[in-house]
């Protein structure tokens, strides 16, 4: 089930990362046999992403959150948020319930 790879994914990023990031990730795991990962290009790993992790994101298992930059420029007049994906306290017993990530030890920092 790919959406149990987008969790372990999300795990092996730390319990969050960037879209460009769980991209990455989420190539490597859920294409293995395309030894150049990077022939694909970001936006197909990212339809093939987006059915998964609009489930997860319904079934409340991660979380989206937008995070403002540290630094900005005065001088530009983009100020952008940059989207990142968090594994909520439901999806850690998720994860830790069905043994997602033997290999790892998961708890809730917070």
């Amino acid at each position: 089930m790919s959406q149990d790879e987008v969790l372990r994914c999300l795990v092996l990023l730390g319990g969050s990362g960037s879209h460009g990031e769980l991209a990455d990730v989420y190539n490597k795991m859920h294409f293995p046999r395309n030894t150049e990962y990077r022939t694909l290009t970001l936006n197909e790993v990212k339809k093939t992403l987006q059915g998964d992790m609009a489930k997860l994101l319904r079934d409340k298992l991660i979380a989206r959150e937008y995070r403002k930059p540290t630094r900005r420029d005065p001088y530009s007049s983009q100020y952008r948020k940059f989207g990142y994906y968090t594994i909520t306290k439901y999806g850690y017993y998720y994860i830790n319930m069905y043994k997602l990530c033997e290999l790892l030890e998961i708890t809730k920092k917070k």
